[in-house]
């Protein structure tokens, strides 16, 4: 059994070294990443995965117990677990796409318009035709910078949502916003590092893609196996870290509540 521990901080440094070894001390991890890395690369099967990174936030979020990877066992759950996470992140990112997909489509609209109303026979091109991609540019690009605000502030808000619906087991917990939002507000400066460190996490896995992408012309199938790795091992630290901080704001908010009474 994994044994429980009292959190002194999620990023002190033994926290974050915890973090980022955890997954090499079961006895089992190569079997157990081995399945992580097929279920990435499968499609549907990389919904368990996703099940799977519920797997290991509950008992952190909820027991308060050191990251650990859970058993690749009931595959019908996990797929039911991975849903719940995929809408749950589908309508976190929702928002920002009502802006960000518009914006594409003017700007690629506003391009290929004047191409189309232009007279190809004519020199002179209308004055009226030749405004629209500058047009179609400001306009795009407005509500591109929306979408990208509304997805940072969202992306902010989004892990606290995430472990509620996990902690609960059920999605309409998603819209308890009270609770999950006293809880996110509780351990404010918390999701604000956490933020920090899932981008320069994600900014990590790009530079690892761009190195491993020589891979696709010494060998194709070993450039999937190798991105698949590091997809897997990116969830395996980005999800306990969520869980890590929402439990630090679930104490914040009791030991707030308790000074209150």
């Amino acid at each position: 059994m994994e044994k429980k521990k009292t959190m002194n901080g999620v990023f002190s440094g033994d926290n974050i070294t915890l973090l980022f070894s955890y997954p090499f001390k079961d006895p089992a991890w190569k079997k157990k990443l081995l399945l992580g890395f097929i279920a990435a690369l499968v499609p549907f099967m990389n919904i368990c995965l996703m099940g799977y990174a519920g797997r290991m936030i509950k008992p952190v979020a909820d027991e308060g117990r050191d990251p650990f990877l859970p058993e690749w066992d009931d595959w019908g759950g996990l797929f039911i677990d991975g849903l719940r996470m995929l809408a749950v992140t589908f309508l976190g990112i929702l928002p920002s796409l009502l802006f960000v997909l518009p914006a594409f489509v003017i700007i690629y609209a506003s391009m290929i318009v004047p191409a189309v109303m232009s007279d190809s026979s004519s020199a002179d091109i209308p004055v009226q035709v030749m405004i629209i991609p500058v047009l179609g540019m400001l306009l795009g690009g407005l509500l591109a910078l929306v979408g990208s605000v509304i997805s940072m502030g969202l992306g902010l808000l989004l892990p606290a949502a995430l472990c509620h619906v996990v902690v609960k087991h059920s999605l309409p917990a998603l819209f308890q916003f009270r609770e999950w939002w006293a809880i996110w507000r509780a351990n404010l400066s918390g999701y604000l590092l956490c933020m920090v460190m899932a981008m320069g996490l994600s900014f990590a896995m790009t530079i690892a893609f761009q190195f491993i992408s020589f891979l696709v012309f010494v060998c194709f199938p070993l450039y999937f196996i190798a991105v698949g790795a590091v997809s897997v091992y990116f969830s395996l630290l980005l999800y306990p870290l969520f869980a890590q901080v929402y439990r630090e704001g679930v104490k914040k908010l009791a030991a707030k509540q308790q000074g209150q009474a």
